[in-house]
């Protein structure tokens, strides 16, 4: 069991609900306080409460600094907190954010796992502020900085790092035993477009819709959903996900034109490990189960070599379908009372099952994938219920 301190600046890009939520749901997880930053920091600790209630959770929240170390020319704001009112929550006022993080840390010495996925200034100020913080901490791991070859569009692309390049410094120099970064270059591997997000993640409980409710202007805006501060959190239960690289981070603070930017230099006395890399599948897997409510030993249906290969090709969307396959076979099991075995072998598009019905009927599942890797769902029905049985399989009942 890990004890993680969570400091946010949830209520705008979906991924922070997303990450919320699996903290509440990993089994390994004791979620012993939020902290907020940036611009309307009560809105958005108003947002965490909002979605911690969704599963009977009260965790303690700290509406934190929304100003910055080193100036910026814009207050972002949460677009998600429109849908407050109709979730029920908290009302907040500023607090001393980096003062409830030391007495945490201090309460539970050498225990806590800090993970940062807004700008960094409620950390920074907290290493400012008490200097014996970071030896206290168990781990730091933040979800910050660029390393990759090609250069960004606009400086704010890395926006966690430029959103208060300063505090971004102080954090990447500070010594914890364990100081993980995941950087934007990793995470951007795991994007898919925003129409698909049903894939991975569905609104069938209280907690995910809340996580809807508050991410979907974002999600409509940016037409895609890139899971960088999940990976963060997971990281923290999953060590082995990624593949770190130890060495030190030099953040721009001065130059206008790379505000924030960040280098990497290798060093095996460095005060940071960078990930590298990300087992894409591995994580989705994670992701769905634990907020699907399933042990991930359990999600190991085995499928066609040809299936797999084909739905890898296609990049994330491909994994994303792989990693949920479980939680939606379990799902059909109960919408339609039967219990499928294994996959029947060969086949290319598909997961096709015997499954057993309550009083021993004995029908045939299949799963295509979707349509833009080339599943073949819609045509299929299409012909099934003209056919009705007639030379044909017979459609007992499908779900779109």
């Amino acid at each position: 069991m890990e004890k993680v301190l969570l400091d946010t600046d949830i209520g705008g890009d979906i991924d922070d609900a997303i990450c919320l939520a699996y903290l509440l749901k990993e089994p390994q997880c004791e979620l012993v306080g939020i902290t907020t930053v940036c611009g309307e920091s009560e809105k958005r600790a108003a947002i965490a409460d909002a979605i911690c209630r969704t599963v009977g959770k009260q965790i303690p929240i700290v509406a934190g600094l929304d100003s910055t170390l080193q100036p910026i020319p814009v207050y972002p704001t949460p677009g998600g907190a429109g849908a407050l009112e109709f979730w029920e929550h908290y009302t907040y006022k500023k607090a001393d954010a980096p003062a409830f993080l030391y007495r945490k840390i201090k309460e539970n010495p050498h225990e806590i796992v800090l993970i940062g996925t807004g700008n960094m200034t409620n950390i920074a100020t907290l290493f400012k502020t008490y200097p014996d913080a970071a030896a206290l901490l168990k781990g730091l791991y933040v979800m910050n900085g660029y390393f990759g070859e090609e250069p960004l569009p606009e400086p704010y692309y890395n926006w966690n790092s430029w959103a208060d390049p300063l505090a971004s410094r102080i954090v990447f120099a500070t010594h914890v035993k364990t100081h993980r970064v995941i950087p934007l270059e990793v995470t951007e591997r795991l994007t898919i477009d925003a129409a698909q997000a049903g894939i991975l993640f569905r609104a069938e409980s209280d907690l995910m819709r809340a996580v809807f409710s508050f991410g979907n202007a974002w999600l409509e805006r940016s037409e895609k959903l890139t899971l960088h501060d999940p990976l963060a959190a997971v990281c923290v239960f999953h060590p082995d996900l990624c593949c770190f690289q130890r060495g030190s981070v030099q953040v721009e603070i001065e130059k206008e034109e790379n505000k924030g930017g960040t280098d990497f230099t290798s060093d095996r006395k460095g005060p940071v490990e960078i990930a590298r890399n990300v087992d894409r599948e591995k994580f989705y897997r994670i992701v769905s189960s634990v907020l699907c409510g399933q042990r991930e030993e359990e999600c190991r249906r085995t499928l066609p070599p040809l299936v797999v290969s084909r739905a890898r090709s296609a990049g994330a969307v491909g994994e994303a379908w792989l990693a949920n396959m479980d939680s939606l076979i379990s799902d059909l099991e109960k919408k339609w009372h039967v219990s499928v075995g294994e996959a029947l072998y060969g086949g290319t598009h598909a997961f096709v099952a015997y499954a057993d019905g309550e009083n021993g009927e004995k029908y045939v599942l299949k799963m295509d994938t979707p349509e833009d890797l080339g599943g073949e769902f819609s045509r299929s029905m299409a012909a099934l219920k003209t056919a009705d049985g007639h030379g044909y399989v017979k459609l007992f009942a499908y779900d779109p």
